[in-house]
């Protein structure tokens, strides 16, 4: 294992966000809530959360002032977003007359917040100057 640490460290973060979202898509589309799924949920949240604060810039060894505020706004914007959509979920729950289950809206709203979160990384870190 050599090169750049940073390098591994992106490579967990994003195979542990799509374990999540092919997860979170398999509870949803099938509903299936099983040991598999869950195993599935399980190893990617462990994947993306050890390596979340060094992906978004937050650890002693990052990179730059750059990617940490890129890091930072992309986990906010992820925040918000989700915190939108649940608020719109939950609007829909109440006057639509049909209940969502558990296991799907937490499904959803790992989806939501797992690729938000990384397309809001990749967007903004392509985007330039983040002030």
């Amino acid at each position: 294992m050599s090169g750049d640490p940073f390098k591994w460290t992106a490579l967990s973060f994003w195979i542990g966000g799509l374990m999540l979202v092919v997860t979170s898509i398999v509870i949803y589309v099938w509903n299936v809530l099983n040991d598999i799924t869950a195993l599935g949920a399980l190893m990617g949240a462990m994947l993306m959360s050890t390596t979340f604060f060094t992906y978004i810039g937050l650890s002693p060894a990052a990179r730059d002032e750059r990617a940490r505020k890129i890091g930072t706004l992309s986990a906010t914007c992820s925040w918000y977003i989700t915190l939108l959509f649940t608020g719109m979920v939950l609007a829909f729950d109440i006057w639509s007359g049909r209940p969502f289950e558990a296991p799907k809206l937490l499904a959803t709203i790992v989806f939501i917040m797992t690729a938000s979160m990384m397309v809001t990384h990749v967007w903004f870190s392509r985007r330039g100057d983040i002030e």
